[in-house]
């Protein structure tokens, strides 16, 4: 079946992957790649970080309403049984949790395994949402609840970023003995 769909014969495709490990490695590594960019591809135009925070919930939602996220839940589910897709989904997690740092920090968090569950849970919710998405009836609910995820995460960011603001300001008092300055308006 992988030979008719890639329309090569068996003898070229085993010539490239001499067994079902070597091809599904390389497929997670076309994954990682071709979600990567879609990272880059998206992300770079966009100067605000809290846009670009914004967007992390659209990106990852473009990236499994396609084949490619099919594949990945695919891969997901294959690492449950074999260590080395398993060793290979955990890099793939760690590497967009480290894609998602930056972007977390410009927006003044500082607690890393706090803004690391955060993106464990849209990824989680995501990949939920898109295979509901795969029957047509789920699909304009799934999409809807991909709104509901992105306003959730704006809704949690400002808030960090509001607490975390007012962690600094304690951190100031403490430090020096003098409450900052608030101006009034």
């Amino acid at each position: 079946m992988v030979t008719e769909r890639a329309g090569v014969s068996r003898g070229a495709m085993l010539h490239h992957f001499p067994s079902k490990a070597d091809l599904m490695v390389a497929t997670i590594e076309y994954v990682r790649r071709q979600m990567g960019l879609a990272h880059q591809e998206k992300l770079a135009p966009i100067a605000d970080p809290r846009a670009r925070f914004a967007a992390l919930v659209d990106i990852l939602w473009a990236q499994f309403s396609q084949p490619i996220g099919v594949a990945r839940i695919e891969l997901i589910l294959a690492s449950r049984s074999d260590p080395l897709f398993a060793k290979l989904t955990v890099e793939l997690d760690r590497r967009h949790k480290d894609v998602v740092w930056p972007l977390a920090k410009a927006l003044g968090f500082r607690d890393r395994a706090r803004v690391d569950a955060v993106v464990q849970l849209y990824a989680a919710a995501v990949r939920g949402l898109a295979m509901d998405a795969l029957q047509p009836a789920l699909r304009p609910g799934a999409q809807a609840a991909v709104q509901l995820l992105r306003e959730t995460m704006l809704a949690w960011a400002d808030q960090q970023a509001s607490d975390e603001s007012d962690d600094r300001s304690e951190e100031m008092v403490d430090a020096t003995g003098i409450e900052p300055v608030t101006p009034s308006v």
